[in-house]
Formats: C-alpha cells, sequence, structure tokens
C-alpha cells in the first residue's frame, strides 16, 4: 500500500526539543548577539549590536498580544504570534499588502519605537529605519527557530517511521512534515544503509569542491521509496547567491565563512536565518513561492494520490493546510486518516481546525480513525490493523 505520514512538532518532544512556549522566552530573555548577518546565544559584543532593542521590541508586540487573547480565551502569545504581528507590520512598510484595519496599530507602534529604531543600524540605506528594525526582528525569530531545534544528542520516538520505511507492505512513503527540526531527515539516514531504505528530501549530493547540497526538485520525481517533504521549511535549509543566482541549500558543514560552490567559491549567505515559516496566517501567502511552493505543490499532488493518511504530533493550527486537509475529506472521496492522538478529540473542539461540524460524521463513518496514543507507542501492525479496508 502507500501511506502519507503527515507530521507535526508534538513528534519531536520525546527527544527533548522545546516547544513553541520554551522558544519564546528563550526568544525574549536569553542573551543572544549579532553575528555579522546571522544571530547566535550569548551577550552582545557591543553597543552598536541590536539585539537588546530587538528583544524590547518583541516584548512590547507580545504585550498586545497578550491582550488582544486575554479577551478571547485566554492563552498566551508565543513566538508564531509575535511573528505574524511583525510581518504584517513589516508588508505594510513594504508595500506588499494595504491592511486599513491595522492603521491605529501601525500608527502607534512606530511612535513608541521611533527613537529605539534610529539606533539600530541599517545594512540598506533605502530602508527606514522602523523597517530596518522588523527585518532584524524576523532574522532574530528565525535565528532562534534554528538554534533552539538543533538535533539533539538521542532522537526517540521514531520507531514507527523506520518500520513503515522498512516494510515490504508499504511500497511507497510520503513524509509530509510541518516541522523545522531534523529529527525525521536524521533519524532515517542513521537508519537508511542497515534497513536499505532509499530516502529523498530533494536535496542532492554536494559535488566538487561544494559544501552545499543543492535542492532539486526532480529527485522528488523518482522511484525513491520514502520521501521527505518539509512545508514549512526547514532549520538546516539557507539561500544562497553564486555568480548562476541564488538558489536553496544544505550545508554540509557548520562553518558559514566557508560555505562554498562545485568550483570553491565562497557562497553569500542571503538572508542571513534559514528559510523557516514562522507566524500564523502568514504563511499561508508565502506557500506560494520558491522552495515552499515546491513543497505545497507536491503536498497539493500527494492529496490526490493517497487515500490513507496516517498523522501524529500536529495541532491542527495552520488554516491553510486544514482548508487542504478538509477538502480531501470530500464526501465523494475514499480517504481514511488515522490520527494518533491522546486526546483526538481536541482536534474537533479547535475552531481553526474546520473539523467541528464534520468530525463525528467522519469517526462514524470510519474515515477518521483515531488512535488514542502518541506515535512513540504505536506499532506498525497496530496502525495497519486500524485502517479500513478501500470500498
Amino acid at each position: 500500500m502507500k501511506l502519507m505520514l503527515f507530521l507535526g512538532s508534538g513528534i519531536s518532544v520525546p527527544s527533548g526539543l522545546p516547544r513553541a512556549k520554551e522558544i519564546t522566552d528563550s526568544l525574549l530573555n536569553e542573551s543572544w548577539h549579532l553575528d555579522e548577518i546571522s544571530f547566535r546565544p550569548g551577550p552582545p559584543r557591543d553597543h552598536r549590536d541590536p539585539t537588546l532593542d530587538l528583544q524590547c521590541f518583541l516584548k512590547s508586540l507580545k504585550a498586545y498580544a497578550d491582550g488582544y487573547y486575554a479577551l478571547r480565551g485566554g492563552q498566551e502569545a508565543n513566538y508564531e504570534d509575535i511573528y505574524y504581528l511583525v510581518q504584517q507590520l513589516r508588508d505594510d512598510e513594504q508595500g506588499r499588502i494595504l491592511n486599513p484595519a491595522i492603521l491605529d496599530f501601525l500608527t502607534g507602534i512606530k511612535a513608541k519605537t521611533e527613537v529605539m529604531s534610529e539606533r539600530i543600524p541599517r545594512n540598506n540605506p533605502n530602508h527606514s529605519s522602523f523597517l530596518n528594525m522588523l527585518i532584524g526582528t524576523c532574522t532574530l525569530i528565525q535565528c532562534v527557530v534554528e538554534q533552539k531545534l538543533s538535533t539533539p544528542r538521542e532522537i526517540k520516538g521514531l520507531g514507527l517511521v523506520e518500520a513503515l520505511a522498512s516494510s515490504p507492505d508499504i511500497e511507497r512513503l510520503d513524509i509530509c512534515t510541518l516541522n523545522h527540526d531534523v529529527l525525521v531527515e536524521r533519524f532515517l539516514t542513521e537508519h537508511a544503509s542497515a534497513a536499505q531504505i532509499d530516502v529523498t528530501d530533494g536535496f542532492g549530493q554536494a559535488v566538487g569542491r561544494s559544501t552545499v547540497r543543492r535542492f532539486d526538485p526532480r529527485l522528488l520525481e523518482s522511484d525513491t521509496k520514502v520521501r521527505v517533504f518539509k512545508l514549512h521549511g526547514s532549520i538546516d535549509w539557507f539561500m544562497f547567491a553564486d555568480t548562476e543566482g541564488p538558489f536553496c541549500g544544505i550545508p554540509t558543514n557548520g562553518d558559514p565563512h566557508r560555505w562554498q560552490n562545485e568550483k570553491g567559491e565562497r557562497l553569500q549567505n542571503v538572508f542571513g536565518g534559514p528559510v523557516v515559516l514562522a507566524g500564523t496566517y502568514n504563511k499561508i501567502i508565502n506557500y506560494g513561492f520558491g522552495i515552499i511552493a515546491e513543497m505545497h505543490f507536491w503536498f497539493h499532488r500527494l492529496l490526490k494520490e493517497h487515500d490513507t493518511i496516517a498523522m501524529c504530533g500536529y495541532g491542527w493550527n495552520d488554516l491553510g493546510v486544514n482548508m487542504r486537509l478538509t477538502e480531501w475529506f470530500n464526501p465523494r472521496a475514499k480517504t481514511r486518516l488515522c490520527l494518533m492522538h491522546e486526546s483526538p478529540e481536541e482536534v474537533r473542539q479547535n475552531p481553526r481546525s474546520l473539523m467541528e461540524k464534520i468530525y463525528n460524521d467522519l469517526v462514524s463513518s470510519r474515515r477518521l480513525i483515531p488512535i488514542k496514543k502518541w506515535m512513540d507507542r504505536v506499532t506498525m501492525q497496530e496502525l495497519l490493523d486500524s485502517i479500513p479496508a478501500s470500498n
């Protein structure tokens, strides 16, 4: 059978990776400093470092978001919510999106941060001081996510992934993940040789004198049994530029000063931070650009090819993804979703999931099959036995 395995950040918890609240606390309160165009752990090195001002700006945005959420359920804002606010301000400042609804918010924030933003050194003289601060804030968030989600020493809870990848009963396993971390890729790489598992993530091998694996979408067209699609980017994806133009790649070493192409020429890191999508509703816009568009082209295509999805770790908070999934549940379709979740009814209760009106019908018709466990406690046989035979 063919199977799509859809994964969210919850699968990384057994390995000790932080949740959104922990990343937010680190972003706002731990020491970070600017190292050329990227932010790294440790206190600022001199008074020109903008990090403390950027953190102060982020704290003011969090207070604004917390006040809003206090009136609508009481949840505390995390770095994704804060990034969404920053992106709305940035889009307006750059004229990308006209949004009259944020005028008062924009005017107030600009007035409060005028002195602060003027202190931040400008890399581009054509940018206003406010826009410069917004760009720096986005990069800081992306770099903190990159650092906090770096792969731990031991990967736990992914035994089901290996079992499915190596099982002769699975002819094709397409793994779609919203995770920025690299646990799944590293786990599969470590087990691929021993279990003779063929895996592709769309990135070729570094050739010649290159220290970067270039993205090549043609690799995803191969007959490789296991394919990995990262819908929100990855902490090891970076945009580079050389004489042939920009491209997305995965460095094979950890030294940004020694990243080079096939000819041995030094590569320019375009954005500073990794290619990861942070925020909430702003992500939907980014689904149409660059390598992220390639991933979502494949996600759309795979939903047409697969009638069975096994899911774990996803909080159902991505509206764009949820719209695709509910469309996949078309009443005339013969699709089945096996949901590995200790409290699956939370999906129905989440208004962003779009499942409130159809959840019970899907469960009663056995098109949504709750398995009341997290993936790390589910065996392959248990998962396969739960899937009803196709009509």
